[in-house]
């Protein structure tokens, strides 16, 4: 039995402006988002302070003003000891943060005090192969880029 992850990894610069890495989500529902849980993966000893989890707004679809910075935060060795690790981490409110039907938010990881480069980074775990969003997505290692990261909601309908 072995582990298989693909994830996007991060680099010094992605967290010196605007946001790179980010999960776009539009919601059927107005709803009161309390948390959202995501896959990291720790690779050899990277350099950082706290990774966390903001949701911004959209403009031209892209991520705009900064909305909400959830309350939880890790650090590396709360998500890992080991050289190679990954973790499901989850970010949370301590009250639920309403978020309305048919906007576009953006889900972005941020991650202080960070160095990181290809022998030594965090990664976001991407959804292949994908358990959750099985329509129209293919299992083709070719198209593992192409899949969204790995992030679940969780909260309620208003």
């Amino acid at each position: 039995m072995g582990y298989r992850c693909w994830a996007e990894r991060f680099v010094t610069a992605d967290f010196s402006g605007s946001p790179v890495h980010y999960q776009k989500a539009v919601f059927s529902e107005t709803m009161a988002l309390i948390a959202v849980r995501s896959r990291f993966v720790v690779y050899n000893n990277p350099t950082m302070t706290t990774l966390s989890m903001r949701i911004y707004s959209s403009v031209s679809n892209a991520p705009s003003a900064l909305l909400h910075t959830f309350d939880t935060t890790w650090t590396k060795a709360q998500m890992t000891t080991y050289d190679h690790g990954a973790r499901e981490v989850y970010f949370e409110f301590t009250k639920p943060r309403h978020l309305v039907a048919g906007d576009t938010y953006f889900f972005v990881p941020w991650i202080s005090g960070y160095t990181g480069n290809d022998t030594s980074h965090i990664a976001w775990v991407k959804s292949y192969p994908d358990p959750f969003y099985t329509t129209g997505v293919t299992n083709e290692a070719v198209k593992a880029a192409t899949m969204p990261y790995s992030i679940g909601f969780i909260g309620g309908a208003l």
